[in-house]
Formats: C-alpha cells, structure tokens, sequence
C-alpha cells in the first residue's frame, strides 16, 4: 500500500473538508498514478472528489456509518462502502491485481492510521503555509520513519503555486529502506 497525499510546507491538507489549492499538473499526475488501481479513503474525501474523479478506479470508503446506511455513488463508479479500515484493507487485497497499487488517498484520519501500515509515500509538497487550515497530515511521522528516495525540484504550477514531488521509502530497525 502506498499513501498518496499534497501537503503544504507547513503541513497542512486542506480546511472545511476542500483542498487548500488547485494544482492542475498535480491532479493530472494523481490521474495517471491512481487510474485503473485502488483508492482507499475517508467518506469526506470521498464527497470532495469530484465525480469524473471516481471513474477508472476502485474506491473502497470508510466511513463509520452504521451498517445499511449507504453513501451517495455516481453511476458507473465502482465503489465498496465499509465502516472499519481493517475490512477495507482487506477487500483491497483482494480485489487487488498483480498489476495494481493500493493507494490511501485521505484524508486526514486515513493518513494518520494508515502511516504505520504503508511502505510508500508519494507526497506533491506545495510551498505555501496556510495557517488557518483545519486538516493537517501527519508529517511528524515523515522523519522517523520514512527516508526520502526520490526529490524533485520546485516548479511553478500555471497557477502560480510552487510545488515539488517527494517520494519515501519506510525505514527498517537495520536503517535499510524497503
């Protein structure tokens, strides 16, 4: 499993369930990394996606609601509604091919559980602090436990935001990466 996340330099995610920011060559790259593979994420993320965002790929949504609740699905999505992370990892492994990834792409309480459990992190940095953010991803846990294996340098977006791509391989009690 890999997390897949944009997070600000002072990391935060977005406020009152909407992104901070509107990257387009950022989202045309989480489309050609997500497209035909797994998304797992949160029922607020999955309400934020907008619905040409669930096609081409299996979203499975933990949402906690009670069993027999449903969640609002555009026809032609292929979606699986689940009420506890553990059982949407699982139907993740099983529905998965040899040829998919399994990403976790938010929001903030999937991260935050799901960093122990993932050995990649594909992180869009965006060179901007944003104070008054509400949703925040746990970078703290970046440094203890990640190395970096791949950095980019910053461009600037056509919508003139500076960005950068990051990507993290876990560390092991030997100091190895994966």
């Amino acid at each position: 499993m890999k997390i897949i996340a944009a997070v600000s330099i002072d990391g935060k995610i977005g406020k009152d369930n909407k992104l901070l920011w509107h990257i387009p060559e950022d989202l045309k790259r989480y489309k050609l990394k997500t497209l035909d593979n797994i998304c797992i994420c949160g029922v607020n993320t999955f309400y934020s996606l907008p619905a040409v965002a669930l096609m081409g790929r299996t979203h499975i949504v933990v949402s906690g609601y009670e069993d027999g609740k449903e969640i609002d699905v555009p026809d032609g999505a292929d979606v699986y509604h689940l009420i506890n992370l553990a059982d949407a990892i699982e139907l993740a492994k099983e529905l998965k091919k040899d040829w998919q990834e399994i990403y976790i792409i938010g929001g903030a309480m999937m991260y935050e559980s799901t960093l122990d459990l993932v050995d990649e992190i594909d992180i869009t940095w965006v060179n901007k602090m944003f104070p008054t953010a509400d949703i925040k991803f746990p970078i703290y846990k970046l440094k203890e436990n990640f190395d970096v294996v791949g950095d980019s340098s910053w461009v600037t977006s056509v919508k003139g935001l500076e960005y950068k791509h990051t990507y993290y391989k876990r560390k092991f009690a030997d100091g190895k990466t994966v």
